[in-house]
């Protein structure tokens, strides 16, 4: 479902169940990345656009600026458009230091920057 089906309903039910999940289990981040990212770069709804962003940046001041949390943010960056801000957290993500749990985090970080 896109954001612009969202809107006709006459709610902002995305954002609200999005929010909702990510409060239930604000280190379960991939809540983040729920609606692909396509959908995401193709919404012109500014609100939602707004919203979305908002819990990005919360979950990673939720999470103490995690790899992961910067790594999920960039993705959303990049989707709405701000490539500096998603090369910014992939940079800050790459400088967080490593333990073998963060090793495929780190991977996709370098991937993505790539991109």
């Amino acid at each position: 479902m896109t954001c612009s089906q969202n809107r006709r309903r006459g709610d902002s039910s995305a954002i609200a169940d999005l929010t909702r999940a990510f409060d239930l289990q604000p280190n379960a981040l991939s809540t983040l990345i729920w609606i692909p990212v396509e959908q995401i770069a193709d919404c012109k709804d500014p609100e939602f656009r707004t919203r979305l962003r908002e819990l990005a940046d919360r979950a990673v001041e939720d999470n103490e600026s995690s790899m992961r949390s910067l790594i999920y943010r960039s993705i959303l960056l990049s989707a709405l458009g701000d490539v500096a801000g998603a090369r910014k957290d992939l940079e800050a993500a790459l400088a967080v230091p490593a333990d073998d749990a963060s090793k495929s985090s780190r991977a996709q970080a370098l991937n993505n920057l790539a991109w």
